[in-house]
């Protein structure tokens, strides 16, 4: 008669149904459950979906987790995954997004995951361009990003 998905189903309508909301699943479901989870969980989220897009193009990946100082190797590069929610701006066209525990020197690329409530954002630096930002020094650092909706990344 009725099943778990019918009750997450309608406890999402329930929960979420004030437009207001920065994230709800009529904007994006996928950011919308992002956003749900707990930072830790989320970070594994979504080195997982990157290694599952990488993989469905065709790339070799070995994929580590947290026993290594990066997340996975792609096609002979250490890669480093992390992700980070969309926080307003005060001019609500902006998003900031807040990276943390970052060490340039334990990968060559590193693909920073943008949660915004519209849809989902994938980019790719490597690690000269993020020692720039945070150091090249062995203390994890953190990264701001502002993010303009529909434009060019920005790196603050």
């Amino acid at each position: 008669m009725f099943t778990v998905e019918h009750l997450d189903r309608n406890l999402g309508e329930v929960r979420n149904y004030n437009k207001k909301s920065l994230f709800c699943p009529r904007k994006n479901l996928l950011a919308y459950r992002l956003s749900k989870m707990s930072s830790q969980y989320r970070g594994i989220v979504t080195e997982r979906m990157v290694r599952d897009y990488y993989r469905s193009i065709g790339k070799r990946v070995s994929y580590f987790g947290g026993s290594q100082s990066f997340d996975m190797i792609v096609n002979g590069r250490r890669i480093e995954v992390k992700s980070a929610i969309g926080r307003p701006n005060s001019d609500k066209t902006n998003y900031t997004y807040h990276f943390q525990h970052i060490c340039a020197n334990n990968f060559d690329k590193l693909i920073l995951v943008f949660i915004s409530p519209e849809k989902i954002h994938m980019r790719v630096m490597d690690s000269n361009t993020v020692a720039k930002y945070v150091g090249a020094k062995k203390k994890h650092k953190s990264l701001y990003v502002r993010k303009k909706i529909f434009g060019k990344v920005l790196v603050a």
